[in-house]
């Protein structure tokens, strides 16, 4: 189930994209998808990961894709969340099973 799978020990980094987050030391000029992923990229090569599954949210989910067409045999798998144009409610059931991911891995 994918609670068990969840409980799996895993390595999580997150990163925050050019120009997001708190990466407020180097922003650039530019911010197209194939550039966040090639930085996504960089930061497996800077770590020594040769292999990893990418969770991406909304932009994050596009970026992750843009990672697995740049260089597929570095990707293991996706999980892309949260990139349609929609707005939800807490009372949204689907949005509810998102939370729910979200926390269990916090």
């Amino acid at each position: 189930s994918l609670y068990k799978q969840l409980q799996t020990k895993r390595r999580i980094i997150a990163v925050d994209l050019r120009n997001h987050g708190d990466n407020t030391h180097d922003w650039r000029d530019t911010m197209s998808y194939e550039e966040m992923a090639q930085d996504v990229l960089q930061v497996m090569n800077s770590l020594n990961i040769p292999k990893a599954v990418l969770v991406g949210h909304s932009m994050g989910g596009k970026v992750a894709m843009s990672c697995a067409l740049l260089e597929p045999e570095k990707i293991d798998g996706l999980v892309i969340l949260d990139i349609a144009p929609v707005t939800y409610t807490k009372q949204d059931p689907h949005w509810k099973a998102v939370q729910d991911i979200i926390h269990s891995l916090s």
